[in-house]
């Protein structure tokens, strides 16, 4: 998944003013570029989630996509409420997804947001969370994305 965000980034200028004492604060619009999928296959991601949870392929995507969702909505909450319990929680569901699935990437992210909650880095707990919460999304989107031969 490749996303393109505008970001905002202080800069601080030496100018002579009519106003102030010369020195102002201006912004300048950087995108920031992130890509770092884990470039899924979402046939395959299926298969291996179906076979180690033992169901059929329908019922795989099925549970695949609701335990993805409920990772990356629950993550959501549970940053912005700041909660680092439900976040070490859902990280360890995205840990358990991610190695069903064959997603090395979210899984390996997963377990630095439990590392991070452990040690008490909520600065790298905010990080990791938001890593799995973007893998998540593109491991969503390559699903919904593929055609799965039903017509």
């Amino acid at each position: 998944m490749h996303l393109r965000q505008p970001f905002l980034w202080p800069t601080r200028l030496d100018r002579k003013s009519t106003v102030g004492a010369g020195k102002r604060w201006d912004f300048v619009q950087l995108h920031l570029e992130i890509r770092e999928a884990d470039h899924p296959d979402p046939i395959r991601m299926v298969a291996r989630y179906g076979g180690a949870n033992g169901c059929g392929p329908d019922r795989a995507l099925m549970d695949l996509v609701e335990a993805l969702s409920m990772g990356v909505a629950g993550l959501t909450r549970a940053r912005e409420a700041g909660d680092v319990q439900a976040i070490t929680d859902l990280a360890r569901l995205m840990e358990r997804t991610g190695d069903e699935a064959g997603l090395p990437r979210l899984r390996l992210a997963a377990i630095s947001a439990m590392d991070c909650a452990s040690r008490g880095d909520l600065v790298g707990l905010a990080a990791t969370a938001a890593r799995c919460q973007r893998l998540g999304d593109a491991a969503i989107a390559a699903l919904w994305a593929a055609d799965f031969g039903h017509g």
